[in-house]
């Protein structure tokens, strides 16, 4: 059995690369809107994309769930987050600091989780 400190940063390095890759969906996606999206890059990027959606599933699946203490409805991390948004619990007031902090910023449209 692994250690609990062990458990703790690779749950820590999940979080992060799912932000990482986060980071590079949305500058793919500012570059798509803006209409500077080649179909070379398309195709390179497809593993990128494909990376961010496993990961997201993956993270939502087993960490959130611990984290949240409450059974996943959807299969992403911003789909959860944003369920929790009307509400004023403790989880609303995550959603709403990882919104505001670390999804919006990067967010073409400005607001991630569409409070």
């Amino acid at each position: 059995m692994a250690p609990l400190g062990s458990i703790a940063w690779g749950a820590l390095a999940a979080v992060y690369a799912l932000w990482i890759l986060y980071l590079a969906a949305m500058n793919l996606r500012r570059a798509r809107e803006a209409g500077r999206l080649t179909r070379l890059v398309r195709a390179i990027a497809l593993p990128v994309i494909g990376a961010t959606v496993a990961i997201d599933v993956a993270v939502n699946l087993v960490l959130a769930t611990v984290v949240f203490f409450d059974r996943p409805r959807e299969w992403t991390v911003s789909e959860r987050l944003a369920r929790y948004l009307p509400g004023t619990d403790w989880r609303a007031r995550v959603a709403l600091w990882v919104g505001v902090h670390l999804l919006d910023p990067f967010d073409p449209s400005g607001s991630h989780l569409r409070r």
